[in-house]
């Protein structure tokens, strides 16, 4: 799914919405928006159906256990972090299926396994790390399909030029109670399919933590972050690569190490001050390469310090799924000395071990 994969699955609906909100498409993407549409079209007929079949179930769903939200600024390992964590069967987790079709996920998955699997490919196209319809996901993408004005609208119709995540100082949107109707209804979904507790990953919550406390009062909270010298150089590879892939207005504009940093360290000192005001076993910052020299145990501490169950049979599934990554390679980004010069200006205060 090598282009515009953020919007797969949007109904049609509100997908004619989006583009009439941001005014139009550049008609040079006419085929990725005719795709969207012939795929919205059928979103919208297995919507109906999961609705007359799961509207009272889904409706009678009150109680929800409470989730687990992985935070961090993206290129810190909260992938991986995911990806651990799912491997625990308490867990139930948005995955890439999920995200993709999130209005009718609860009966459509026989129907669109032949042709997701062969139009995914095996691996994310930002790196190396492997991707499958039932590989778990961040919720952002299924939010977007779900309600409007998230920030990676902005990345799909861009205006102006400046990176599309400058300027913001949370990410909470504006029509937030439909923004939290949108969550709870997937949380709700993942709960009816499974009944376990939902495990979130989404560096878009990092800065969303208070409403997301509000609204989940007993939820818990991982922050993960990394040495800004391999974050930065790797999210502006990521960005650029998922920009391209998935406009459909304007020309895309790269972000810079210096916008790159600030928001990173915005994340940081935002996450730290709000986990603060958490109970003591809602919340746990972990360093990335703690967590890459040793997950095994650096699992065990999270789940000591969170309160949770670490069993005999999760320990054993953490135990294979690290065997099975002994031939990944990690892309490597070489940092030149001017930008080393601005990520220490601007982060060496919030993270100075790294420098």
């Amino acid at each position: 799914m090598k282009h515009s994969y953020l919007l797969v699955g949007i109904k049609a609906g509100r997908f004619i919405s989006m583009i009439t909100r941001n005014k139009g498409f550049s008609c040079k993407h006419i085929f990725k928006v005719l795709f969207l549409l012939n795929a919205g079209i059928w979103s919208g007929i297995f919507s109906i159906v999961e609705k007359r079949k799961y509207k009272n179930k889904i409706n009678s769903t009150n109680k929800l256990k409470p989730p687990v939200f992985i935070v961090g600024n993206w290129r810190t390992g909260t992938t991986f972090l995911h990806q651990l964590l799912s491997v625990d069967y308490q867990f139930t987790t948005p995955t890439v299926f999920k995200v993709s079709n999130p209005d009718h996920f609860l009966v459509s998955k026989k129907y669109y396994i032949p042709i997701m699997s062969k139009v995914l490919g095996n691996k994310r196209p930002m790196d190396n790390v492997k991707i499958g319809i039932d590989e778990p996901q961040e919720d952002e993408y299924a939010l977007l399909k779900m309600c409007k004005n998230l920030p990676l609208e902005k990345l799909i119709f861009q205006k102006g030029e400046k990176f599309f995540l400058d300027g913001y100082n949370d990410f909470v949107p504006e029509n937030e109670q439909e923004f939290m109707k949108a969550l709870q209804l997937l949380a709700k979904k993942l709960s009816v399919e499974s009944d376990k507790k939902a495990l979130f990953k989404n560096p878009f919550h990092s800065l969303r933590i208070p409403l997301l406390q509000k609204n989940f009062p007993e939820a818990k909270f991982i922050h993960i972050y990394r040495d800004p010298n391999d974050v930065i150089p790797s999210a502006m590879h990521m960005w650029n690569i998922v920009g391209s892939q998935n406009i459909l207005k304007g020309n895309w504009v790269s972000p810079t190490v210096i916008s790159l940093s600030e928001l990173y360290k915005k994340i940081i000192i935002s996450v730290r001050q709000q986990l603060k005001k958490l109970g003591n076993n809602q919340s746990i910052e972990i360093k990335f390469e703690h967590l890459e020299k040793n997950p095994i145990d650096c699992i065990e501490n999270i789940y000591q310090k969170l309160d949770m169950k670490f069993t005999s049979e999760y320990k054993n599934n953490l135990i294979n799924y690290c065997n099975d990554l002994n031939d990944y390679k990690k892309n490597k980004y070489n940092v030149n000395d001017n930008d080393k010069k601005q990520i220490k200006e601007i982060l060496f205060d919030t993270i100075p071990e790294y420098f």
